[in-house]
Formats: C-alpha cells, sequence, structure tokens
C-alpha cells in the first residue's frame, strides 16, 4: 500500500529537507477537515464556526485582510499545498483558540482524513481543548506606583455567555485616588480574537489637595472598541544586529465616553481661581482614539526599539465640555558597553590532542567586567485647543512634576497657578534622558546606577475669542530642568528611584525640590 503523504512530508521535515532524488517535488498535502475537541464544554457551537469560517470560507477573499487580518492568507481545503502551508494554519487556528484565555492546554496534532473517499493527500487538523479554566477569579492585592499606594478587590467571571465574554469588576481605595469602582464587560469578536469590545461603567474620586486644594469626584460610562496585531520577523534573527528585525506591536482603541465631573471639598485657603473651578459640575461626551506602536525588546530595560503613542479626543457631542485633545508620547532604548574593544572575546580553550600530553596554559580572564550601559530618551507632549470662549475644565488639563513626571519638582507643581494652587495647563512637553548602568562587581544584584536629565513646562492657552499665543509659546520656550543621579531598584515591571538631584531652571512658583526625592512607579520620564 502507497504511504499517506503526510507520513512521507513529515520525514523529510524531520531529516531536514532532504530527498532521494533532487528532482522529486514536495508531498502534496490537502486540508480536508478541522476538528475541534472539548471545545463544545465551554464555547457556543455558533461562535466557533465564526472563529473557523476565516480558515475555511472560499468566498472570503484578501479583500478582507482589514477585518480577519492574515486569517485569509492561508491555504483553503481542498487546495494542493505543503506540510509548511498546513503547519502555518495550524499553528494561527491554535493561537486564536488560544488568545479566547478559556482553555488550560491547546494541543495540536495532523493526521490522515478519515472521511470516506478520502485520498492519500487528505488531511485533517486536530485541535484538542484542554479542560476549561475556571470561570470566577477573585483576589485582593495591594499596589504602589506613580506616587500614591492603593488596595484593591478585583473579581472576574470568564466565559460568561459562551462566546470567550469576560465580566470583571474592581475596586479600589488609596492615598491619592481615594476611591474607585469599575465594572466592565468585554467580549472578542467573533472572527477575530485579535479584534474586542468593552462597555465600561465607573467612578472614582482623588485628591488634589497636595497641589490643588480640592477633589474631584468622576461617573461615568465608556464604550470602546480594541485592536491588537503583532508583525513577527521573518528570517533568521541576528542577536548582535543593533538593527535587526523584532516583533512589532500595534494597538488601536476607539472609544465614547460619558461622564460628570465634579471638583468639591475645597479646601479653605483653596485660591479664587480653585473655588470659581467648583462651582458647577462639568458634563464631557467625548470620542477618543489611541494608537500605540510597541517594538521595545524590553519594557524595564530596553536595548533596542522604540515606542510610540497617540492620542485624539473630540469633546463637544454633548454637555459642556467642548475641545480638541491631542497628546504623543516617544521613547527609545539602547545599551552599548564601552570597554568591550579592551577586552575582545577569548578563543575557546583548546582541547586534549593525541598528539599532546599537556594542554597550553591559558591566559587568564580580565577580572574587569564589561558592564553594559542602558540608554533611554523619552519625549511627552500634548495640546487642548479650547472650541469655545469657555476655559478647559480642571480635569482635562496636563499637570507636570513629580519623581515620575519630572523629577527634582514637586508633583504637578509646574505651570500656571492660582496663589499657591496649581491649575493645570492646555499645553505641555517634557523631554527626559536616564542612563543605568550595573553597580561595579554585583551585575546581578536589582540595584542598578542611575543618572538623569529632564526638562518640561506648561502654559494655558488663550480660548477662541482671545488672542495672545505667542505669549503662551513663550512660555513654553523657557523649560524648568533638573540634572542628578541615584539608584533604582527593579522588581519584574515595577521601578523605584532614590535620586539626589537639583533643579537647573525654573519658572517662578515651581514646586522645586533639591537633596533627595523617592519615585516609586511603572512609567518614567
Amino acid at each position: 500500500m502507497k504511504p499517506h503523504n503526510l507520513l512521507t512530508a513529515t520525514s523529510i521535515l524531520q531529516s531536514g529537507g532532504a530527498v532521494n532524488s533532487p528532482f522529486a517535488p514536495a508531498p502534496i498535502l490537502r486540508l480536508n477537515a478541522i476538528r475541534i475537541s472539548g471545545a463544545s464544554r465551554a464555547l457556543r457551537p455558533g461562535y466557533l464556526t465564526s472563529l473557523c469560517r476565516p480558515y475555511m470560507d472560499p468566498s472570503l477573499s484578501s479583500s478582507f485582510s482589514t477585518i480577519y487580518g492574515t486569517r485569509t492568507g492561508h491555504v483553503l481545503p481542498g487546495q494542493p499545498t505543503t506540510l509548511p502551508s498546513i503547519l502555518a494554519l495550524t499553528s494561527s487556528l491554535a493561537g486564536d483558540l488560544d488568545k479566547l484565555d478559556v482553555f488550560r492546554t491547546i494541543e495540536a496534532t495532523l493526521s490522515p482524513s478519515i472521511f470516506p473517499g478520502a485520498t492519500e493527500e487528505d488531511v485533517d487538523i486536530i485541535l484538542a481543548c484542554g479542560k476549561p479554566k475556571g470561570r470566577v477569579f477573585l483576589k485582593s492585592s495591594t499596589d504602589v506606583g506613580n506616587g500614591e499606594g492603593s488596595a484593591s478587590i478585583q473579581g472576574r467571571i470568564r466565559n460568561v455567555f459562551g462566546g470567550a465574554e469576560t465580566m470583571q469588576g474592581i475596586a479600589t481605595f488609596g492615598t491619592r485616588t481615594r476611591q474607585a469602582f469599575n465594572v466592565e464587560l468585554g467580549a472578542p469578536a467573533a472572527w477575530n480574537p485579535d479584534v474586542s469590545g468593552r462597555v465600561a461603567v465607573f467612578a472614582h474620586e482623588r485628591d488634589y489637595s497636595t497641589h490643588s486644594s480640592l477633589f474631584e469626584a468622576v461617573k461615568g460610562l465608556k464604550v470602546s472598541g480594541h485592536a491588537a496585531f503583532t508583525d513577527e520577523p521573518k528570517g533568521v534573527i541576528d542577536p548582535t544586529e543593533e538593527d535587526g528585525a523584532r516583533a512589532v506591536t500595534t494597538q488601536h482603541e476607539v472609544a465614547y465616553e460619558a461622564s460628570v465631573r465634579e471638583l468639591g471639598r475645597v479646601r479653605s485657603d483653596a485660591s479664587v481661581a480653585v473655588r470659581k473651578m467648583a462651582v458647577s459640575p462639568s458634563v464631557k461626551s467625548a470620542l477618543s482614539w489611541t494608537w500605540i506602536r510597541e517594538s521595545r525588546d524590553s519594557v524595564v530595560l530596553p536595548s533596542r526599539g522604540s515606542k510610540v503613542r497617540t492620542f485624539l479626543e473630540y469633546a463637544g457631542l454633548g454637555g459642556d465640555a467642548r475641545h480638541v485633545k491631542a497628546e504623543v508620547e516617544a521613547t527609545t532604548g539602547r545599551h552599548f558597553s564601552p570597554f568591550s574593544w579592551l577586552y575582545p572575546p577569548q578563543p575557546p580553550a583548546p582541547t586534549p590532542s593525541e598528539f599532546v600530553d599537556e594542554l597550553t596554559p591559558t591566559i587568564p580572564q580580565p577580572t574587569l567586567t564589561n558592564h553594559p550601559i542602558y540608554t533611554s530618551l523619552t519625549l511627552r507632549s500634548g495640546l487642548i485647543q479650547p472650541l469655545t470662549s469657555t476655559p478647559t475644565h480642571f480635569s482635562d488639563r496636563f499637570h507636570l512634576g513629580g519623581p515620575t513626571s519630572l523629577r527634582m519638582f514637586r508633583h504637578s507643581s509646574l505651570g500656571p497657578k492660582g496663589g499657591h494652587d496649581s491649575l493645570g495647563g492646555d499645553a505641555y512637553w517634557a523631554l527626559g534622558a536616564s542612563v543605568l548602568t550595573p553597580i561595579p562587581r554585583k551585575p546581578h544584584w536589582p540595584l542598578m546606577l542611575h543618572g538623569f536629565v529632564n526638562a518640561g513646562q506648561v502654559c494655558q492657552l488663550p480660548s477662541v475669542s482671545s488672542r495672545g499665543y505667542g505669549a503662551a509659546w513663550k512660555e513654553l520656550g523657557q523649560p524648568s530642568s533638573s540634572v542628578g543621579v541615584g539608584l533604582v531598584y527593579m522588581q519584574g515591571q515595577l521601578r523605584v528611584e532614590l535620586n539626589a538631584g537639583v533643579p537647573i531652571t525654573a519658572r517662578e512658583g515651581d514646586g522645586m525640590r533639591k537633596g533627595l526625592q523617592l519615585g516609586i512607579g511603572v512609567d518614567f520620564l
């Protein structure tokens, strides 16, 4: 009996692609069926059909790549193909099932088709879904980051309606965010797990009394759509190449938010400007779009790649908040060893020879190790343009200053002032450069030496009916800046900094901080 082409193709692949004859063609295979076992215990049959449709329906051509991604580019059932193409389809479909986060394990196998009339070319893909993950999840945690500490309780229900939906709620109590509640229902798109939709109801209360003499209470609803795509590098990657191919992840979020913002609990010594802002609540109805492109090889200590984030918002679909808001952040990281040329790589140790009884003595390695130096450069900028003569609301403005945004200045202390209160601004920019290196002779320690230079400024823009942009841009051209050195402790993505530095330049009213400053967070300038 003639062996099945799948066995022949597998033997060729295991032998490195060699065949008995250089003229022998690759064995032809044809996809006959996709069989998913165990999934019906958790997922609706209709959802599974929609998930497999891009791989099975010939009516979907490459013109639907915007909706389905690369899923329509795989081989279709009945088409002649080879084993690598079948494996690529199997990997893509198994990855889709894994992204649903419903099953503990997913095992993929190929087998000769067992359907009547199948030939030696027909192949079935079998995906065995293991035991479903637990549906109910509950945890409590404490978090320290970005200048505040908090305790939270989080609950989640997985696969609520049999389509990989997730409902989760979280309650947080902290030092700056006094209390926050969020309930969210999210579900992936039936045709593409990389696309999802979410509906969230939220409420939080934040304490701004340390720099603005008031509290902020927000309640609202947010409806959003998310999409994330990863472009895997093709070919062999050389890790020694600085500009080698890297995986690039692109994320999009389109959202609508309706919220009520109320400023209250004004302190007795608050300025007149703060009291005017807290007269009545503000209603905001806005559309926004967020785009993120990430190609760094590490979020904590990147040695190559970059990250770009942009945010656009239009408020004016209702309520009293009417503005256009834009924000951009770009960061890149590199590493190098400045003394590597003094200590070139040593040749491998000699091996014993049958003609020589003793090895030639080797030259001892140098005692000085080549510690890498990591550098990062980050730029942030934002602009709010009011569409009416009414000034922008306090909750929409930008605030700058603090150990995570502009070191050696107090939290949110830069920009326009009302007495001793910070009012925030409509335009800002911030630039930060950092250098990190392991402690000499202790490269395995989570502590690193740190040096930084920061600069930035915030200003208020005039309303539409008035002029005076020249003065605003002049203010932005007079940055507050600082320089310093310190120690950084790394624990996962959490970063703790203890810096000693001084402000170099500052505008009148900026809250300068000389000497030591402690910063705890995830996202630093």
